[in-house]
């Protein structure tokens, strides 16, 4: 759980909503290194970071713990003048992430829905945003160590499969798979 301050602040909303990833069972395929939305959020979120001020509402990503998050939805709120600034730079990580993806998700969709009328809405405080960004960013995802004993089996890997938009926090729930107990409690550790 990532512990969320808010405030309210003026500006125009925009929503931006994941879908079209392949996802799939987070043990299984997690071999096939293919896109999770909860992982991506913090990636858009550190590249808009990079370019304007921006305050998160909401956020909520993946369906259940034990599968490659394979929708999201980020909501956000910003000042009218940078509404270009924001459309042109979800559209360079839209294109950047389409090429990444293009073999193990290529039905990718990142939408963007605008309400561009300006109003006080309940936003993270920044200091949150910026906590959670680094979180969804830093956090290790996938493949962690192959068998050395059978080849092309998955030893130890992890996935973030939800994330949600909690009263008070943001809560993400990791699902963390080993045939080696000692590496499924060192990853663990690592990450509490």
């Amino acid at each position: 759980d990532i512990p969320v301050t808010k405030g309210t602040e003026t500006g125009v909303r925009r929503t931006l909503t994941l879908k079209g990833f392949t996802g799939g069972h987070s043990g299984t395929e997690i071999i096939c290194q293919r896109a999770n939305t909860n992982v991506l959020m913090g990636r858009i979120l550190m590249e808009l970071n990079n370019e304007m001020s921006f305050f998160v509402t909401s956020i909520s990503g993946g369906e259940k713990d034990n599968a490659i998050a394979k929708v999201g939805k980020l909501e956000l709120l910003i000042q009218p003048s940078d509404a270009q600034t924001f459309t042109e730079t979800i559209e360079k990580i839209t294109a950047t992430l389409k090429r990444e993806y293009e073999v193990t998700d290529p039905d990718m969709q990142i939408v963007i829905t605008e309400d561009n009328e300006e109003k006080e809405t309940l936003v993270y405080h920044p200091s949150c945003t910026m906590k959670l960004m680094l979180a969804l960013v830093h956090l290790p995802y996938g493949v962690v160590k192959m068998s050395n004993d059978i080849k092309g089996l998955v030893q130890t890997s992890l996935s973030l499969g939800i994330v949600e938009t909690q009263e008070d926090s943001v809560r993400s729930v990791l699902s963390i798979r080993s045939s080696l107990e000692s590496e499924k409690q060192l990853l663990a550790d690592k990450i509490g």
